[in-house]
């Protein structure tokens, strides 16, 4: 190949070493090796976007109430979730199928009574709700070390 200019030399040499200028040329990859790094971005992003979501529909008072309630007392019907959280039950079971959509609550049934279904945390809602409430209480801890400005003037 003739090369007409000093760029062209640049861009060739830059080949020869294996530097990657940043043009459209194809991936220096073998395939299987380019399909795995896809992959693993692929599913970085995912992950993600999931905990964007989880944490989201956290963000409810009522939802954030039913995964306190379950990470704090453990499995329970939606009966007791609703004395813990003064939910209605048609309201509440909205709430509960949304954090069991996204991951963070599981329901089975009661084997004591086959008409009931206990709510308990995933172990990613489990932690979540402990990373959440982590934060909540240090921010709580420190917010009590600042002198409100009324008292500074």
């Amino acid at each position: 190949m003739a090369l007409t200019g000093d760029g062209d030399r640049r861009e060739e040499s830059n080949r020869d070493r294996g530097v990657d200028s940043g043009g459209d040329e194809e991936s220096s990859l073998p395939p299987v090796l380019a399909t795995l790094q896809a992959e693993t971005l692929d599913s970085a992003v995912f992950d993600v976007e999931r905990y964007v979501d989880q944490l989201a529909a956290m963000g409810h008072s009522t939802r954030f109430a039913v995964v306190y309630a379950l990470g704090r007392d453990g499995e329970m019907p939606r009966k007791g979730l609703e004395e813990h959280t003064g939910c209605d039950g048609n309201n509440l079971q909205t709430h509960l199928d949304v954090l069991e959509d996204r991951g963070l609550v599981r329901k089975r049934r009661d084997p004591d009574d086959k008409r009931r279904r206990l709510y308990r945390l995933t172990n990613s809602g489990a932690t979540l709700t402990d990373a959440v409430v982590s934060k909540m209480e240090t921010d709580a801890a420190a917010s009590e070390n600042l002198t409100p400005m009324t008292d500074r003037y």
